[in-house]
């Protein structure tokens, strides 16, 4: 028989598969037996593929340059030219496989016209694995700022 006892199971090394037999159905009714593998946990911390800085950095600044050449401030279009931008950026990005990261995207244009701008963000952030890049857009009637987080999980 194909499956392990538990005493096999615990001698085995971290990482080696087992399988077992299910029972599936075919459509004649007739009981057809498949092996369903199982894979032990790797438990590995860091990534295999880290975060790559300077590839998102120049990613970001390309894309919006792009997207924003010639063009003034609109606040009808402002919100989609902001999805289509962060969509790209974050499409772009994930191409570079950074293996386990989350990518978070977030663009902002707005008008220049005689006032000031400020953000503020807060959340929980690990120093050694997670990061951020940040690109901003100047011209002298539209501005856009765009920024990538790459978290790090488990």
């Amino acid at each position: 028989m194909l499956k392990m006892s538990v005493a096999n199971r615990k001698s085995r090394a971290p990482g080696q598969s087992t399988f077992s037999l299910s029972k599936r159905r075919s459509s004649m009714g007739h009981v057809q037996r498949q092996p369903v593998m199982r894979f032990a946990p790797t438990y590995r911390l860091e990534p295999q593929t880290p975060f790559n800085s300077e590839t998102a950095q120049y990613i970001i600044k390309n894309v919006m340059n792009h997207f924003l050449s010639g063009s003034s401030y609109n606040p009808k279009t402002a919100a989609n030219l902001c999805k289509g931008i962060s969509e790209e950026i974050k499409s772009r990005i994930k191409l570079q496989k950074a293996d386990r990261y989350k990518i978070i995207c977030v663009v902002t244009i707005g008008q220049k016209y005689m006032q000031g701008f400020s953000a503020a963000l807060s959340f929980l952030w690990d120093a050694t694995k997670d990061r951020y890049v940040s690109y901003v857009y100047d011209r002298p009637n539209i501005f856009a700022i765009g920024t990538v987080y790459a978290l790090y999980y488990d």
